[in-house]
């Protein structure tokens, strides 16, 4: 003996496949919905600036960095873009250091500085450390605590010596460059 009458039987099949239907076209609609597509609506900046400027400072008020860039897109997740950005450190009690690339992503309140194409990174040097220049495809930096790395092929020149390596971090605080993998250096004559 059926619990359902037979006709009731007969038309559920149907009745559920009509549901499943139904709720496989309204799955099919929310996602053409705008407020379902966050790649369209991520992806544009909700502020673009042409010549960005922008200073950081240190706990004693003193100025830490200076970034600028030819053009700055700002998203609403608070990452920009930058192209063609120029960052200058002047830590207390160390060279200047200055990191040029083509493009970068700022994230963190401008403390992360990811570098992208092109970068050259140069200590000036001072009366504890020699001129550095150092040149890679890609680099990050944090500008407070001063540190730098990459896991990409790098080329340093310093006083007329040459290094490879592919990986590095760097300490602009303690002058100090640690070099990963991969390390060739070719050292210059002295001059007498």
């Amino acid at each position: 003996m059926s619990l359902l009458p037979d006709r009731a039987a007969r038309a559920f099949p149907l009745l559920l496949l009509s549901l499943l239907g139904g709720l496989a076209l309204l799955l099919d609609r929310m996602v053409e919905l705008p407020y379902f597509a966050p790649s369209a609506v991520q992806h544009q900046p909700d502020m673009t600036a042409s010549h960005f400027v922008a200073t950081g400072y240190g706990p004693d008020g003193k100025v830490l960095y200076l970034l600028t860039a030819d053009d700055m897109q700002h998203y609403a997740d608070d990452s920009a873009d930058l192209q063609h950005p120029n960052l200058r450190r002047t830590a207390p009690a160390t060279a200047p250091l200055t990191v040029t690339a083509d493009t970068a992503k700022l994230t963190d309140r401008g403390q992360k500085i990811w570098f992208d194409q092109n970068v050259v990174m140069r200590n000036e040097g001072d009366g504890h450390a020699a001129p550095l220049t150092l040149r890679t495809s890609r680099m990050s930096a944090d500008t407070r605590n001063g540190a730098a790395s990459s896991e990409s092929p790098a080329d340093v020149e310093s006083q007329g010596n040459h290094l490879s390596a592919t990986g590095f971090d760097y300490d602009h605080d303690n002058a100090l460059l640690k070099l990963h993998s991969r390390v060739r250096i070719t050292y210059a004559k002295p001059h007498p």
